[in-house]
């Protein structure tokens, strides 16, 4: 089986910084997002990127609870923050529940990454909630970066999208990068059904050997070839709801089929059927086996 190797896992996605004040009349100077230039707005924000924001001190003291400001800012001082621009002004979008809501949905994955560790900065729980959601649709392309997110926030409805991508990391991994006893249980038990499944289907294929020369000697090593290559790796035959764990079934299953044919061309023993038969019911087996296992 390939196994994707566990010292692989990012540690931390997020390193945290303070807010730093910054007296003087820079925010005069600098371009300003009209959408939070509000009349009322008495805290001004200066971005990373050097775009100026200002919004209302009572609404990040109601809705953030990674603020209040301990002093309050004069007129003409500045908070300086790490993020860049567009990261706060979806941010502070969230301050507003009357404002339309940024579409959260078309973000890139690192976008959706910087806001989720904004808003796991300052505390904007309703944008943390709503960022981890829509982490679910990069699973499969970054599983292991939305794995440490994920654990930060045990987070079980993300735990339970990536298992199909990451089944071959053991429990240890999951207990880790910070998910609960009750998670790494269920973990456990997913990923114990997987291996059972997959250790019985490699016994149809291990019960054809002394019965068929040809797939002792040539077709059995080709398959599991292929289901240990990195370009089908095993941990994506998981399930069968998995569109493209279905197809790499699917198409492994087509190789090794047209491999048994051209053997049989080449020793002129077309009619024996007993390969494509073994063949077929592991197939079965294992799309049957693992579509049927889910995260519960």
């Amino acid at each position: 089986m390939s196994i994707l190797p566990e010292d692989s896992i990012v540690s931390n996605l997020c390193a945290f910084s303070t807010p730093q004040s910054m007296n003087g009349s820079a925010k005069l100077e600098l371009p300003c997002l009209l959408f939070f230039e509000v009349t009322t707005g008495n805290v001004s924000f200066r971005s990373c990127d050097g775009v100026l924001l200002r919004t209302d001190q009572w609404c990040l003291e109601f809705v953030a609870e990674g603020f209040p400001l301990d002093i309050r800012p004069g007129p003409d001082e500045v908070v300086v923050l790490n993020e860049d621009s567009n990261t706060l002004e979806m941010l502070f979008t969230f301050l507003y529940p009357n404002r339309k809501m940024p579409n959260i949905g078309a973000l890139s994955f690192d976008a959706l990454v910087k806001l989720l560790e904004a808003a796991d900065k300052y505390a904007f729980n309703a944008a943390l909630e709503i960022g981890l959601s829509h982490l679910q649709r990069y699973a499969q392309s970054w599983p292991l970066r939305i794995l440490t997110l994920a654990g930060m926030h045990n987070n079980r409805t993300l735990l339970a999208a990536l298992a199909p991508h990451l089944v071959n990391l053991k429990p240890e991994v999951i207990e880790i990068v910070g998910f609960s006893t009750s998670l790494c249980a269920k973990w456990s038990r997913y990923r114990k059904k997987w291996l059972d499944t997959m250790v019985a289907s490699k016994e149809i294929l291990n019960g054809h050997d002394a019965q068929c020369d040809l797939w002792r000697n040539r077709i059995h090593a080709h398959l599991i070839t292929g289901i240990d290559s990195p370009v089908v790796p095993i941990y994506r035959l998981v399930r069968g709801t998995n569109t493209k764990g279905q197809k790499a079934v699917w198409e492994l299953y087509e190789n090794v089929m047209e491999k048994i044919e051209n053997e049989l061309i080449e020793n002129g023993d077309r009619d024996r059927v007993c390969c494509k038969y073994k063949l077929l019911k592991w197939f079965d087996h294992v799309a049957d086996g693992l579509g049927g296992i889910q995260f519960l």
